[in-house]
């Protein structure tokens, strides 16, 4: 008897642990939050990126409509000043349209800064977003290395649980095996404890002086 209850005894540690070893898998933190985090993180910075992307086209688009108004600004001015032109009312024309050029330049040269300055701070804000990813990403990879190495050796463990339980249980008298395998399955994985006192360290229950001495002389 004394036997049998050793035996069940060290089955019952390798089922603690068992299920410890189980328990602490589901619990790792294999980084899904950390990579839908990162996911969301990536699709921001796909979307400031394409805004700056788009003011700067609208920069370079404004800068060509500058061009073009200054060239043809100019080429007035030269016919102004060339000296071929005499008709007074041509000259009152070409005056008009040259300053109403010169307006235009002016305008778009303004929207031009503050297209600058909003493409500054986009840049700005895009840096920070890559910055973050980037940081994001790193933290990602190193909760993902440090989850598959516990998980391989939790893994080991398990298995190795695993076979050292096959290895004992053909050695257990088979009545005794079945009334541990049914308390086991009815008391959350524990079916036997080491008692050194009086109070079972399972159900804090107290054993009467005579039941606690016929435990220790089983």
């Amino acid at each position: 008897m004394r036997e049998t209850l050793r035996q069940l005894y060290q089955l019952q540690q390798i089922d603690t642990r068992l299920a410890e070893v189980e328990k602490a898998r589901k619990e790792l933190d294999s980084g899904a939050a950390l990579r839908a985090e990162c996911d969301a993180q990536r699709a921001k910075l796909s979307e400031e990126s394409s805004r700056l992307h788009a003011l700067e086209t609208e920069i370079r688009d404004k800068e060509l409509q500058l061009k073009s108004i200054e060239d043809k600004r100019q080429r007035h001015r030269n016919r102004l000043y060339s000296g071929t032109i005499t008709n007074p009312k041509e000259i009152e024309n070409l005056n008009q349209e040259v300053e109403a050029l010169g307006r235009q330049k002016g305008n778009l040269e303004e929207i031009i800064l503050l297209l600058m300055d909003d493409v500054e701070a986009q840049q700005r804000k895009v840096d920070e977003l890559r910055q973050a990813l980037s940081e994001k990403e790193s933290h990602l990879r190193a909760v993902e290395q440090r989850y598959q190495e516990t998980l391989a050796q939790l893994n080991a463990e398990w298995e190795a649980l695993q076979a050292q339980r096959a290895q004992m249980v053909p050695h257990i008298e088979a009545n005794a095996l079945r009334r541990y395998e049914f308390i086991r399955g009815r008391a959350r994985n524990l079916a036997i404890v080491k008692v050194k006192e009086d109070i079972c360290p399972a159900c804090s229950v107290t054993f009467a002086t005579v039941l606690f001495r016929r435990l220790r002389e089983t």
